[in-house]
């Protein structure tokens, strides 16, 4: 049992690797920082090592596939159109947790729900990051959310984001889905970082700290589901 458990780690690791290779590289290719097809070598891994996993995984690594390919290629071209850049670069960590814990091919609230939350914070941590490249993206002609919105209102929208993310845990822990500790965290986190982007100027330092605040929820969480 052990050992089947270890296989299955292996490949989640693998699969998510190879898509995240893909994803970086053809990026890469497509804003010509490279000449050479370095992402079709994940392509071909990845045509190999599907037939390895349930239906589940498979339909959102095909999604999460399409998000980048939609991400990068023109004329679509995600990375140049606000709201839907931001939108694309948030949905991959849920993507990536979702395909993992699909090993057993079941969709529950517990599932949704987390994926649900880290949306809502890698969407912050997403935004801030925009902000932060303001310069780089307007020489670019690149109009991200950032860009579209600007520094105030897009701090009002990660307030919601982070208000939206407490109300859903509260929920969450009313249908017995999580504990108190993750409850906890989360409304720690999202106080803190309501709290820090408040007072603060948004720079690669906040960026930072919401990150760093991040992680550490991560691990939280993780130890949660052993309590």
């Amino acid at each position: 049992m052990a050992s089947q458990l270890n296989f299955e780690v292996i490949k989640i690791i693998l699969l998510g690797s190879l898509l995240l290779a893909f994803a970086y590289s053809f990026n890469d290719y497509c804003e010509k920082r490279r000449k050479s097809k370095y992402f079709v070598a994940p392509i071909l891994l990845l045509i190999i090592i599907l037939p390895l996993f349930n239906y589940l995984q498979i339909l959102f690594s095909i999604l999460g596939l399409s998000i980048a390919t939609a991400y990068s290629i023109k004329p679509i071209s995600l990375r140049e159109k606000p709201i839907l850049v931001s939108f694309a670069n948030a949905v991959a960590v849920p993507i990536l947790f979702l395909i993992g814990y699909f090993y057993i091919p079941i969709i529950n609230l517990t599932s949704l729900g987390i994926a649900f939350l880290l949306f809502c914070f890698v969407m912050v941590g997403q935004l801030l990051h925009e902000v932060t490249h303001m310069r780089q993206d307007e020489k670019k002609k690149i109009v991200t959310s950032a860009l579209l919105f600007g520094e105030k209102n897009i701090k009002y929208i990660c307030y919601t984001f982070l208000l939206l993310s407490s109300v859903f845990t509260y929920f969450l822990f009313y249908v017995r889905i999580i504990n108190i500790v993750f409850l906890l965290s989360t409304l720690t986190f999202c106080s803190v970082s309501v709290l820090e982007i408040k007072i603060k100027k948004i720079d690669y330092n906040l960026r930072k700290t919401y990150v760093s605040l991040s992680a550490v929820l991560g691990l939280i969480y993780i130890l949660s589901f052993h309590i």
